[in-house]
């Protein structure tokens, strides 16, 4: 199936995307060079802590649908597919966030989801209530992507020419590094605390993105 489904996304996206554009060619040295500049430099661990702070809680969520919370397979199905609703979300949620300067409500975003992070442990005797949260916490999850997309490329674009295709992808490749750092984390507590630290745990991520938010809208405002 997803098979299927990439192949029929590449035939829409050659069939949609403008085939008249020529990136600029230049040398993998000069193109290196965005990472000199320490608004790139900063805002590149964003990506990196946000999915960080999400990911010890994603990677147990179905232990926690099961164990702690008492779900059976066919509703912890149900549960899952919602949450891959939440996704979906999240994600258009955050396009519009990126025309209206999203990272500006980053820090109110991440305050309300450390909240949630932080009592998610105690919410865990109501059933229902811990699957509202965790579908927030869905729709939390990706939201920050595209405003911080567009910070890389905006550098880029004004003093980076010939680094606009490495901007555009060092959203996912430290997202990538996010998830890997969040996954270990939650391996590492629920071998050794269990599996309700793995909400607190990713708060402390969380507060670390907004520390980095904070300091690339000054940045942002500086330049303005």
């Amino acid at each position: 199936m997803i098979v299927v489904v990439s192949i029929l996304a590449l035939v829409i996206m050659l069939l949609a995307l403008p085939n008249n554009i020529v990136p600029p060619s230049s040398k993998m040295k000069q193109q290196l060079k965005i990472f000199t500049d320490r608004r790139i430099l900063l805002g590149m661990f964003l990506p990196l802590f946000n999915l960080a702070g999400f990911y010890p809680l994603y990677t147990y969520l179905r232990p926690i649908l099961s164990s702690q919370l008492h779900f059976n397979a066919n509703s912890i199905t149900i549960i899952l597919f919602l949450y891959g609703i939440t996704s979906i979300i999240s994600n258009q949620i955050s396009g519009w966030l990126a025309e209206r300067d999203g990272l500006t409500y980053m820090t109110k975003i991440y305050g309300v989801l450390i909240v949630i992070l932080l009592v998610f442990p105690f919410l865990l005797v109501w059933r229902w209530l811990s699957v509202g949260m965790i579908l927030l916490i869905g729709i939390a999850m990706y939201l920050v992507s595209s405003p911080i997309a567009i910070f890389y490329l905006d550098i880029a674009q004004q003093d980076y020419p010939q680094s606009i295709l490495l901007a555009s992808s060092i959203n996912s490749i430290f997202s990538n590094f996010g998830i890997a750092v969040g996954s270990a984390t939650g391996s590492f507590l629920v071998a050794n605390v269990g599996l309700s630290s793995v909400g607190p745990s990713g708060a402390l991520y969380i507060l670390i993105a907004i520390l980095i938010v904070i300091f690339i809208n000054k940045f942002t405002q500086k330049n303005n």
